[in-house]
């Protein structure tokens, strides 16, 4: 089921989303999250497999962040497969100072590090970013969220990017609560975006 990822490497690249209480709570080595579930399933699961897996998400982080740290976090791993799970900050911070987000420039940040991954040989797979407004400053957020996801499509159709999508994938499971605060996914969000990875890594 996951032959194909015996003594491999995957890095799971992102924000708070990937993160999730891995930097500042010592109980949750690999986060309390998605990237936790993942590796658990396949630890306790498929024990004859030896999937080398790094959570190297860290709150509060966008696009630039992440080409700052992509040698230090991802290039040094030497990885055979990179989960990318990035852009909601890019817009909420912008938007938080009072600001319309530069949409095309996030696209282009993104695209410089997908090229980065690729540039190590590593394959790329990039989960959708994702909101879900429970109040109206969210609600505020959403048309330029919206403008993200948009630009993000096709970015992803024409340059031929393997992709989950996960926002879509969170939005048929919408009759839970799938966040927090709008953006940070509960235990059940993670749940669902984790199902999704291992779904991928089984048929791919």
């Amino acid at each position: 089921m996951y032959e194909k990822y015996n003594n491999k490497t995957i890095v799971f690249f992102g924000d708070s989303i990937t993160d999730s209480c891995k930097h500042f709570d010592v109980n949750h080595p690999d986060g309390a999250g998605y990237v936790n579930m993942v590796k658990s399933e396949i630890e306790v699961f498929h024990q004859d497999v030896k999937i080398n897996i790094y959570n190297e998400g860290i709150g509060g982080n966008k696009t630039t962040d992440l080409l700052n740290r992509f040698d230090n976090d991802v290039k040094s791993k030497k990885p055979d497969l990179v989960f990318l799970l990035i852009g909601i900050n890019d817009v909420w911070h912008v938007y938080d100072e009072g600001k319309s987000p530069n949409i095309l420039e996030i696209i282009n940040r993104i695209d410089l590090i997908i090229n980065k991954i690729k540039s190590i040989n590593s394959d790329i797979v990039l989960l959708t970013p994702f909101l879900f407004p429970t109040d109206d400053y969210f609600k505020g957020l959403l048309q330029h969220f919206n403008n993200l996801m948009n630009n993000l499509y096709d970015y992803l159709a024409k340059n031929n990017i393997k992709y989950i999508d996960t926002y879509k994938i969170l939005n048929e499971n919408s009759n839970i609560a799938l966040t927090k605060d709008s953006v940070h996914p509960t235990i059940y969000g993670h749940a669902i975006i984790a199902q999704s990875i291992i779904n991928y890594l089984q048929k791919n």
